[in-house]
């Protein structure tokens, strides 16, 4: 330590400091997805969460899937009878399936019996009778399926 020059020691301080800077992001950039963000999350987050739920995918430029239903953000009346039901969390066929739909893509979902497939087909059309302006859709109210 005593042959050191000062610029040395200055130097190593300054060194130690990148270290320790790299090594905070390096942890900071390696948390679990369940602890970032929605706009933090990586390709490796979505892959790591789609095989956390067991969601296999195929095809091209594919949504990333649901985490939550708060994260969804759905209309409000839509979140409500999410809610009623008793959904706490969308079930992994929900996860992905959704963003699909809501995008207008054909999808073929594979899910066991009461894992939510249905509610998977329903949300993104709800979604989309939604969107629809009130004075068209109460035109149409006995004319049509909504």
């Amino acid at each position: 330590e005593k042959r050191r020059t000062e610029l040395e020691k200055e130097q190593e301080k300054i060194r130690l400091k990148k270290v320790k800077k790299k090594e905070d992001k390096q942890k900071w950039d390696d948390r679990h997805w369940s602890e970032k963000d929605h706009d933090e999350m990586t390709e490796r987050d979505w892959r790591i969460f789609r095989e956390d739920y067991n969601i296999t995918i195929k095809g091209g430029k594919i949504p990333n899937p649901i985490r939550s239903w708060k994260e969804a953000s759905f209309h409000h009346d839509i979140m409500e009878i999410i809610t009623k039901v008793g959904y706490k969390s969308p079930t992994p066929i929900q996860r992905q399936a959704i963003p699909i739909g809501l995008q207008n893509r054909d999808i073929i979902g594979v899910a066991e019996t009461g894992s939510g497939k249905t509610l998977a087909f329903l949300i993104p059309l709800l979604t989309w009778i939604q969107s629809l302006p009130k004075s068209e859709r109460m035109e149409d109210i006995d004319q049509g399926p909504y």
